[in-house]
């Protein structure tokens, strides 16, 4: 059998889960203001993706633009946490799961 050639999610830089994480804020942001224009009337009628009309039916602009935001700021903490955890030397974070503190132990 061939071996994968993907990399495991472990080694993947956590940047780049901080930026889709930003990306998927700004797109719920950008969402919210078409779905308002389309409310309002100042914006002409388009065609958006199936899933996008699907939150937008099942809960309007706030649903649908709190979903998109959500994933994106759920996103950025695991990004975070994968930065913070990349600085904590390997031994120091064995210690945390076993509850000891002290290295010295």
């Amino acid at each position: 059998m061939p071996e994968s050639r993907s990399r495991p999610v472990k080694n993947q830089s956590p940047w780049v889960a901080i930026l889709s994480g930003l990306a998927f804020m700004f797109l719920g942001y950008c969402f919210f203001h078409f779905c308002n224009g389309l409310e309002e009337g100042t914006r002409e009628p388009r065609t958006v993706p199936a899933i996008f009309a699907f939150l937008y039916r099942l809960g309007g602009k706030w649903f649908s633009a709190g979903v998109i935001m959500l994933i994106g700021g759920f996103a950025v903490w695991v990004g975070v946490r994968m930065l913070f955890r990349d600085r904590v030397p390997e031994g120091e974070r064995e210690n945390e799961r076993s509850g000891h503190s002290d290295p010295l132990e």
